[in-house]
């Protein structure tokens, strides 16, 4: 079975612009995603939790508004159980040589700059709340690894920051000040102008799922959506939020943190945050 049918209407943000004019493609990623950048490898990483209540992973690609993928040639099961089973991917420009680490060069958009407002900065860290390291759990996370591009804040929200003593309701949440915050975080891949063939290409070890071509002039959008299936979107919007901290344990006394963005930012569209997406502060990739 299929989750993804063609009947649920997800935000394409096509009016958003690149970072980067000449961008060959640009990857959207929001929900449940905890992302995080090992500097080291110089390699971005996208973990999907899977085992989000009531979420499923949408992949589509778009060119000049056109669906390319999934489709009846290129189907894509945006289960969370089989996401989980199938993972890891990549996502990655291959240039007829395949993804040697050695050509690995993601990085990330002036992270200590907030008066960009496309800074890296912008995009929620758990680690920036509690002042200390946090190990995720492994078991779910689904890695989508990206070893090309500039990651960056592509639109930003007024929102509260709240938090609430562990094991109370997320009503008795109190407020600690108004922040910015990233809604929707995207990647963009330059390629440069030479004349050597290049493909954007999704696979994981067992199978490729997409391969289109990179030409000059056009611009490819691809957006991963860790988000709530039809039927769950009457839930109290907190309750998808909170389910980050399925993936890591608090020490005893410290406290629960919630975003509340805008009201009307909120019911702009039907995947719009409070699912948004998360990063880590220690550059040393997803810390499982």
């Amino acid at each position: 079975m299929n989750p993804h049918n063609g009947s649920h209407q997800i935000y394409h943000p096509s009016h958003l612009k690149p970072l980067f004019p000449n961008a060959a493609a640009t990857i959207f990623l929001d929900g449940l995603i905890y992302t995080a950048y090992n500097e080291k490898d110089r390699l971005y990483q996208a973990g999907i939790h899977t085992d989000a209540e009531g979420h499923h992973l949408i992949v589509e690609v778009r060119a000049e508004g056109e669906l390319l993928f999934p489709s009846a040639a290129l189907p894509w099961d945006s289960s969370l159980k089989d996401i989980q089973n199938a993972a890891p991917f990549w996502l990655y420009v291959d240039s007829g040589n395949g993804r040697p680490v050695a050509s690995f060069s993601a990085e990330l958009h002036k992270p200590n700059d907030l008066k960009d407002a496309q800074s890296y900065g912008h995009i929620l860290a758990f680690e920036r709340l509690y002042n200390r390291s946090l190990r995720l759990d492994a078991t779910r996370l689904a890695k989508f690894n990206f070893p090309a591009g500039t990651c960056y804040s592509a639109k930003n929200s007024g929102a509260e920051l709240m938090r609430f003593d562990q094991g109370s309701n997320a009503s008795a949440a109190q407020s600690v000040g108004a922040i910015t915050v990233s809604t929707l975080s995207a990647i963009d891949i330059v390629t440069g102008r030479n004349n050597r063939e290049r493909w954007i290409v999704l696979e994981n070890d067992k199978k490729e799922f997409f391969r289109f071509p990179l030409h000059p002039g056009r611009h490819y959008e691809i957006t991963l959506m860790n988000v709530p299936m039809d039927h769950y979107q009457t839930h109290e919007p907190e309750s998808h939020f909170l389910q980050f901290y399925e993936l890591f344990e608090l020490n005893r006394n410290e406290k629960v943190y919630l975003v509340k963005t805008d009201e009307a930012e909120m019911h702009q569209h039907p995947d719009s945050p409070p699912c948004i997406t998360v990063t880590s502060e220690l550059n040393s990739g997803l810390n499982c």
